[in-house]
């Protein structure tokens, strides 16, 4: 009996020593190898225009069971979306103890900024379902669940609906139009976005989205939006142009009479410069002809007279 009881209480202890490890067992990176380096889960890479560089992880499944795994890197573009990054494989299913490889790529335009550009590398897994089944879990494994659903960026004529799904799944959008338009992504993802674009303006629209995982298990979920109305343009008033003013009327007017002075007959002029100079001419010779008078016969010398003796 008492080596029943300790058997017991030995297999007790592995149940709890045992329990812990299986939860633990999941997705690691086991090398990361390329161009660039890391830090911690960051990939530094340096970038010049129309370059290309490449870095590849290796992923181990340490469980037993299957898993169902998405990889990204976050942002997916830099230097205005002159430097873009990509996976791959973004979604896919691991087997238990497996391994895979991932590629990362960074690609430069040739209008790139050059220089160090850095990304997080994120990883995400959970347990895949073990059969198949419409609409459930299989297997014990809850159903696929449709999860924040966003609709953004909505304009005139666009809108963008962002979802999340807790397994990789294909994604089957449909809005209403006339008539319906479908919308559909058959990669396995788990964050998916869909653009709405060439739609009417100040319109209400239903959607529904159907997601099918890998599985067969499905969910569907349904919402709406609104589009932005045109704001009308006011038409430009023409200025008023004035009334033309008529000319002023006014009476004729006489001719003004036009009266010509007499003719006067001009004066003949008078030359007095001349006159003068003879006059004083006439004066000198007159004074002359008295001073010889008078110093000639006036001053002579009277004679004796001898008759008289």
């Amino acid at each position: 009996m008492r080596k029943i009881a300790i058997a017991g209480m030995l297999a007790l202890c592995l149940t709890l020593l045992i329990t812990p490890v299986a939860s633990a067992a999941g997705i690691s990176i086991t090398s990361k190898i390329g161009d660039g380096a890391w830090v911690g889960d960051n990939w530094q890479v340096a970038m010049y225009p129309a370059e290309t560089k490449t870095a590849v992880l290796t992923l181990y499944n340490s469980s037993s069971s299957s898993l169902d795994v998405e990889v990204s890197v976050i942002p997916t573009s830099l230097d205005d979306d002159n430097v873009t990054f990509e996976v791959d494989s973004p979604a896919f299913t691991m087997s238990g103890k497996a391994y895979a490889d991932i590629t990362l790529t960074a690609s430069a335009s040739g209008s790139a900024t050059p220089g160090v550009y850095e990304a997080e590398f994120e990883l995400k897994f959970e347990v895949a379902p073990s059969g198949g089944g419409g609409g459930g879990g299989g297997g014990g494994v809850g159903a696929l669940k449709i999860t924040d659903i966003e609709v953004a960026n909505i304009t005139e004529s666009s809108a963008e609906i962002t979802f999340r799904t807790n397994r990789g799944a294909t994604t089957r959008l449909t809005y209403s139009a006339s008539p319906e338009i479908i919308i559909q992504d058959n990669s396995y993802k788990m964050t998916h976005t869909v653009d709405i674009e060439a739609i009417e303006p100040c319109t209400e629209y239903q959607f529904e989205i159907r997601c099918v995982d890998r599985y067969g298990l499905r969910d569907t979920e349904d919402g709406e939006f609104i589009t932005l109305c045109i704001e009308p343009i006011p038409t430009p008033t023409p200025p008023l142009e004035p009334e033309p003013t008529p000319p002023p009327t006014t009476p004729p007017t006489t001719p003004p009479t036009i009266t010509t002075p007499p003719e006067t007959v001009p004066k003949p002029e008078i030359y007095w410069w001349p006159l003068l100079w003879v006059g004083i001419g006439l004066v000198v010779i007159a004074i002359g002809v008295l001073a010889w008078w008078w110093f000639k016969i006036k001053k002579k010398p009277k004679r004796p007279n001898l008759d008289k003796k």
